[in-house]
Parts: structure tokens; C-alpha cells; sequence
């Protein structure tokens, strides 16, 4: 008896396919949806909310650089955000929407088999993405749509074009690979225009547009600031080390790696016949893993872009060319073999809001705090979460140099190393009033509450106008209770 032929026969059966297909899009749809539904906004997607929602499109473009996400999300959220319409669902559905259309791409274009597809599609870089609503499943749409032009890109240079800056203005991460895919159809045009086959109007005009869009990415990242946190890390490679190989001895993560690290040793074997996707997955990576261990002390979204890299080189590939070597063949199957194992990833990677407690605390007793000011401590405080939900009460919220969370100098100092400006504290108060300062307790490398304490007490030594006093723990946060007593004077 046959079994591995049947086996074969079957899958391969267009039926069959097809069935695997519908089954794989409705569960993913059901279960995703879910997912992004009950999942609560952590730091990183509230602030890409707030920043929205109280920032001028001008001043967007001025904070990119200390937020590292350009502007096209904070874009399509503004006019959700800035109406208060509907947070989170509206930014949660916007990106799932994304992811979604990514998923569709890849069942419908892409050149992989059906096993893989449905691997991909429930694997943990784009659990990852459909989760947490921030600027990357749209990069990773735009990028899937690229990979779907790719194979007639000479045909339409323009669209091709304008994905490429596209795709570079949702996120560093995406960018770093369209810079790369950038590269490769620079030579594809000089190439085409040595063989006559396209026009020099649509090499100028394309190259114009990917040059104006790379001044328009590196005028938003000029000067680019390093949060304060990450300079200050002793090791990135720490962060990778742990995603890639777990705390302890896993032969799971032994193997995906050898798995990993295998395709990209052998990657120029595979791409034979066009060496183009070869160059883009070696330019990618490379600039990715300088980052990573270099630039910035990076996390789970941002690993697994090394794994998108893949998938667009093979993509890029098997639309021009098939295979039939057993070679490429096995290549395929390890690379199918690669996203089983994230499938099954091990960890829980799907960060959720730590503010919630407070939040209800806040929600609660609105009347003690209601019209009072409240100052988040770090600058980049976890807290910050509460804001959208609080967006209707007269509470106003500041960070500890006394910049306005509607502000745009709060966010420009949102990633300085964090510090205490009292004396600006004490002029956004009148005498007699009553603000609150909020620590966060979700840094437990820092105990920020002992540096503010000790901070006030240098404070109170010279100075009389404020009266500082600790209200204790609760909720995931330590308070603090200011109050103004008299003007700004100088003990003597």
C-alpha cells in the first residue's frame, strides 16, 4: 500500500486545498478577532493613540525621531483618536484589518504551498502583529503587496515605487527591509534600461520618488534619539539570546535555530537562478542584527522581522522562478518546518495593560481627582494608559519636567533619561492646590520610587513652597500627594 503516495495525492488534490483553505481563513478569522478584542492596550499602543489625538500633523513629523514609528499610523489614527471615537476597538480593528488583508496576500498570491501558508498565517510574527495595535501589520500588508507586484514591478515601476516609501514610513523595522528591496530594484531599472525594455521617463520618475522618499524618512529619523534605557543596557544580545534560545536548555529552540540559522547558511545555494533575493535577505538581516545588538535593546515584534525577511526573499523568488532540484526542495520544507516551531512558540508574548487597576481605582474615586493635575513618573510610565479612558474627565496629565501630555515636548522628552523638575511643578500650581505624582512599579530594574523620594527630600532642603507626602502602594502604583503653600521661595 502506497500511504506516502496517497498522502501525496490528497494534498495535492485541488479540493482538498481549497477545504484547508476556507478552514484556515475562518478559524484564523474567529480566533484572531477574538483575541484583538479582549486584548487590553498596553504602554506602546496608548501612546501611539494619545500622540494622535493631541498632536498637530507638523508635530508628528517633528516627534518621529524620539519614537522611532513615522508617521503613516499615527496618521490613520488621528482622526479616530482626535474625535475620541470608539477606543480601543477603532485602533484595534484597524490593525487587525491589516494583519487580515496580509493573511488574504499571502493564501491568495503567495507562491507557497498550502501546509505552509497555514503555518505561517498562525505562527507568532504575525500573532505578534494582529495583537498588539501598532505601526507594523500595516508595514507587513504593504510589504505582502509588494511581493505581489514584485514579479511585474518592471511592468509598473511607479506603484512599485511608492509601496517601497510606503512601507518605509510605518516603522524602522519595515523600513530597514524596504531599503533593502530598494537597492535591488535600483539595479533592476539600471539593468532593464541596458536591455531597452522600459523607458527612461519610468527610471526617472521612479527613481525620483524613492529618493524623495528617502529624504522624507531620514528628515523624520535625522538625529534620531536612543531611549535612555537602551543606552544605558549592558548587553542587547541578552534580549536576543532569550527569544531565540529560551532561559534555559530546550531542544525546541535548539532545533528552530539550527533550523533558522541553516536557511540563511545555505540561502545563496537556494536562490540559483537570481541572486537579487539572496542580497536583499543578507542586506536585510545584516542591518537588522546591528540593531539589534548595536543600536537598540530590541524585543519580540522586532526579532521576528528576521523571520518577514524570509518570507519575502522566497516570495520574491518562486514568483519568477520554479524549482525542481531536491535541494531547493528540501530547503522549502525546513523553511515550512521553521514556522511549525513558531506556531508553537514557547512563551507568552501577548503583552496586555498593566494600568488597568488603576485605572478602575481612578474611575472609582473621580471625585477626589477629578479636575486635579497628575504627573506620570518615569517619562515613560506604563501608567500613561489611562489617559484615553479618562480623556472626558478634568484631569490634566504631565510628565515630572511639567510637560503637558498634549503636548508635543512631552514626547520629545518621553525617552530622556527620567528626571524631577520641582520648580516646574510648583509654577503649573496655585497656592493651596492638590496634585498627584504617579511611579510606575513595571521597571523592576529601577526602584523609581526611592529616586523620587529621594529627589523631593534634596528638594525640601532648600525650598518651602510645596509639601510633598508619600500615600503608599496599591493599584501598581506608588502616589504621591503635592500641594502648593506658598510661592516659590528659597528656605534661608
Amino acid at each position: 500500500m502506497d500511504i506516502q503516495g496517497n498522502i501525496k495525492r490528497i494534498t495535492s488534490n485541488v479540493n482538498f486545498e481549497n477545504l484547508i483553505k476556507i478552514v484556515a481563513l475562518a478559524v484564523f478569522f474567529i480566533f484572531s478577532l477574538y483575541q484583538v478584542l479582549t486584548h487590553v492596550p498596553f504602554f506602546d499602543e496608548v501612546n501611539a493613540w494619545n500622540i494622535a489625538a493631541y498632536l498637530k500633523p507638523s508635530e508628528i513629523f517633528e516627534i518621529t525621531r524620539h519614537e522611532g514609528h513615522l508617521f503613516i499610523w499615527y496618521f490613520i489614527l488621528k482622526p479616530f483618536a482626535q474625535n475620541d471615537l470608539w477606543y480601543p476597538y477603532s485602533m484595534q480593528i484597524i490593525n487587525w484589518l491589516f494583519a487580515f488583508g496580509a493573511i488574504l496576500l499571502l493564501w491568495y498570491y503567495s507562491p507557497f504551498n498550502t501546509i505552509t501558508k497555514m503555518f505561517i498565517t498562525f505562527s507568532l510574527p504575525v500573532k505578534v502583529f494582529y495583537i498588539h495595535a501598532r505601526c507594523y501589520s500595516i508595514g507587513i500588508f504593504l510589504l505582502f503587496l509588494l511581493c505581489v507586484l514584485y514579479k511585474n514591478r518592471l511592468k509598473h515601476p511607479i506603484c512599485y515605487s511608492i509601496l517601497l516609501v510606503l512601507i518605509a514610513n510605518t516603522s524602522i523595522m519595515a523600513g530597514i527591509l524596504a531599503f533593502s528591496l530598494g537597492l535591488c530594484f535600483i539595479y533592476d531599472l539600471a539593468k532593464a534600461k541596458s536591455e531597452k525594455i522600459i523607458t527612461n521617463k519610468d527610471i526617472l520618475l521612479s527613481v525620483g520618488i524613492c529618493l524623495l522618499g528617502a529624504v522624507g524618512v531620514i528628515s523624520q529619523l535625522y538625529n534620531f534619539v536612543i531611549p535612555y534605557y537602551s543606552v544605558e543596557s549592558v548587553s542587547h544580545a541578552k534580549n536576543f539570546y532569550s527569544f531565540y534560545l529560551g532561559t534555559g536548555t530546550n531542544i525546541v529552540n535548539i532545533i528552530f535555530a539550527i533550523c533558522h540559522l541553516g536557511l540563511l547558511a545555505f540561502s545563496w545555494n537556494f536562490f540559483e537562478k537570481n541572486k537579487l533575493p539572496f542580497i536583499y535577505l543578507l542586506l536585510s538581516n545584516l542591518i537588522l542584527m546591528i540593531m539589534f545588538f548595536e543600536v537598540y535593546r530590541s524585543t519580540v515584534w522586532h526579532f521576528v522581522f528576521l523571520f518577514i525577511t524570509l518570507i519575502i526573499a522566497l516570495w520574491m523568488y518562486l514568483s519568477e522562478y520554479s524549482i525542481s532540484d531536491k535541494f531547493q526542495k528540501s530547503y522549502l520544507n525546513i523553511f515550512c518546518l521553521m514556522f511549525v516551531f513558531l506556531t508553537f512558540f514557547p512563551g507568552d508574548y501577548v503583552s496586555s495593560g498593566p494600568h488597568i487597576p488603576f485605572l478602575k481605582y481612578i474611575q472609582n474615586n473621580i471625585e477626589t481627582f477629578d479636575g486635579k493635575k497628575m504627573f506620570f513618573f518615569p517619562t515613560e510610565a506604563r501608567v500613561v494608559g489611562i489617559v484615553p479612558e479618562l480623556s472626558k474627565t478634568n484631569i490634566s496629565f504631565y510628565d515630572c519636567y511639567g510637560n503637558s501630555l498634549k503636548s508635543k515636548d512631552f514626547y520629545i522628552h518621553q525617552w530622556d533619561k527620567p528626571e524631577i523638575d520641582f520648580e516646574k511643578i510648583s509654577n503649573l500650581l496655585n497656592v493651596g492646590e492638590i496634585a498627584y505624582v504617579v511611579i510606575d512599579s513595571f521597571h523592576p530594574e529601577r526602584d523609581f520610587n526611592f529616586y523620587f523620594d529621594t529627589y523631593a527630600k534634596i528638594y525640601l532642603q532648600k525650598h518651602c513652597d510645596l509639601n510633598i507626602k508619600y500615600l503608599g502602594f496599591d493599584n501598581n502604583v506608588y502616589m504621591w500627594q503635592i500641594t502648593k503653600i506658598v510661592d516659590n521661595e528659597v528656605k534661608t
